[in-house]
């Protein structure tokens, strides 16, 4: 078994999680073993799927992304959820209706969660009854489906799950849980822990010199820049929280903050890789499932992490 440990935590971001099934398939094409999986919103859908592959197995895993390939490419907007008009929308909600529209993920989810997950995975989700962050970890294909569909309702948007909702309203990146599943996999201390973080969205925004007026483009670009302010605090709280760890190494158990225990344990120094859209690349619609464009978001993901691996490599291990 390899010294070096990888984790994927995969972010929120709609149908831009394309971007995230490329990034998969080109550390599987590099011959990268995952050995856990994070994820919340549509995150939650590559971390799910790809948690069914046989552990330590390469050519599985490439299996898994050929399924989730064919699963991305394939997607149509109404396999998701039936869109309304403004006046079903209004007439919705004044038979105060939980959301707006059908979410169809479960039966689109039926066919392609079929195992129970092989590999380490947390799911995150947010329960409005507590407001608390839940960390799901399912032990049965049932579970898995209902965790993914659970993480992925997106409030108002789509029912919640009973009382749980998109995991994303909490913690967008959930980095963090990644450092926890990682001291949870039994991962020793001295291996050279990995944590890619792919984002389904750029996580620097440039200005937007276009035209406001219209509900839809106001609200669109409010969304993107609260996702990218919830990006910048999600990661720099847990990845400075991670630097901390190699100061407190040696020191009794009874020492350690809280915030960085895993349970009894101390989490693990990880080394942290962010993979994002570049910003300069043509964004679309996070709820909007044209074909040709997860196409390219897919083969875009696959391009950045080419050029994060090809830029590691050039630095060697020292520097990397």
């Amino acid at each position: 078994m390899s010294s070096v440990k990888t984790v994927v935590c995969t972010s929120g971001g709609g149908s831009r999680g394309a971007f995230q099934g490329g990034a998969i398939d080109a550390l599987t094409e590099r011959g990268i073993v995952i050995d856990g999986f994070v994820g919340v919103s549509t995150g939650s859908i590559q971390a799910g799927f790809m948690s069914q592959a046989e552990p330590d197995d390469i050519d599985d895993q490439a299996v898994y992304v050929e399924k989730l390939k064919q699963l991305w490419f394939g997607l149509k907007r109404l396999d998701v959820y039936d869109k309304l008009s403004i006046f079903e929308a209004i007439a919705i909600f004044f038979k105060r209706r939980s959301h707006l529209y059908d979410f169809k993920l479960g039966t689109l989810l039926a066919d392609a969660i079929t195992s129970t997950p092989k590999r380490p995975l947390r799911l995150g989700i947010v329960d409005l009854k507590s407001g608390e962050f839940v960390e799901s970890d399912p032990k049965s294909a049932e579970t898995l489906r209902e965790s993914i569909v659970a993480s992925s309702s997106i409030p108002v948007a789509f029912p919640p799950v009973g009382t749980l909702v998109d995991g994303g309203v909490r913690d967008v990146a959930p980095v963090d849980t990644g450092f926890r599943l990682a001291r949870e996999m039994g991962v020793d201390d001295g291996a050279d822990l990995r944590m890619y973080i792919v984002l389904a969205s750029p996580a620097q925004i440039l200005p937007d010199n276009g035209e406001f007026r219209s509900i839809d483009r106001v609200g669109l670009r409010s969304l993107e820049l609260l996702q990218a302010e919830n990006y910048l605090w999600d990661l720099r709280h847990a990845i400075e929280l991670n630097e901390l760890i190699p100061f407190f190494k040696g020191r009794p158990i009874e020492e350690w903050p809280k915030i960085l225990l895993a349970g009894s344990k101390p989490k693990l120094h990880v080394r942290p890789i962010l993979i994002d859209p570049d910003p300069t690349y043509p964004m679309y619609n996070s709820l909007e499932f044209d074909s040709n464009a997860i196409r390219r978001f897919w083969e875009h993901g696959r391009q950045r992490v080419f050029a994060k691996l090809d830029a590691e490599a050039q630095r060697g291990p020292a520097e990397a």
